[in-house]
């Protein structure tokens, strides 16, 4: 699977608290939340995840769709 730009995705809020939301257009086969470290620390298909649990830093979050995938960086205060 391909990394694609053009995905119109959008992830907020950016830095997150206590839910990030992932506003996308296509259908969201999956998503993973990695810290820093590469590990693994959401998988899941939602579109709102509950980040009041996770450690404060910076984390990837990748978007698998049927057209590719996209990683975004998002910081958790």
């Amino acid at each position: 699977m391909n990394d694609v730009e053009t995905l119109q995705i959008v992830l907020y809020p950016n830095p997150a608290k206590d839910q990030l939301m992932i506003d996308c257009y296509e259908k969201i086969n999956s998503v993973e939340v990695v810290d820093v470290l590469g590990k693994a620390v959401y998988v899941g298909k939602e579109s709102t995840i509950d980040v009041s649990n996770f450690a404060k830093g910076n984390y990837f979050v990748r978007i698998y769709t049927d057209n590719g995938s996209v990683t975004k960086k998002v910081i958790v205060e």
